[in-house]
């Protein structure tokens, strides 16, 4: 999937289940035996999700682009860019505040809720 931001000149490349070596090598022997014996490739379904970021040129050459961050985890797991985890499924999420609950709101936050949000 790609994203592109116009405005911030970004472009993101989503890839989910992205292709893996498997660490298992072989080279040109294990092309060679799957093409002799016929072996019938099965591609192993994963949750795995491989982000990348990038910022086009700012010199105008639309063709030009430089690697700003790369990201990967898992959409059932965590998600983590250049090493740090900025997602994992264990994070606290917030209740939804609603109209109704005036009560247990804060003030200041009463007038970012709208009477369609009960």
């Amino acid at each position: 999937m790609q994203i592109i931001d116009h405005i911030n000149k970004l472009e993101v490349f989503v890839t989910y289940n992205p292709p893996t070596d498997g660490g298992s090598g072989g080279g040109v022997f294990k092309s060679f035996k799957s093409k002799l014996f016929g072996g019938k490739k099965t591609e192993q379904l994963t949750d795995a999700v491989l982000i990348q970021i990038y910022q086009k040129a700012l010199n105008g050459n639309s063709k030009e682009k430089v690697l700003v961050a790369e990201g990967s985890g898992s959409w059932l797991e965590y998600v983590q860019f250049n090493g740090k985890v900025y997602w994992t499924i264990d994070d606290e999420k917030p209740e939804w505040l609603m109209v109704n609950d005036a009560a247990r709101v804060e003030p200041s936050l009463l007038e970012f809720l709208l009477p369609s949000d009960s």
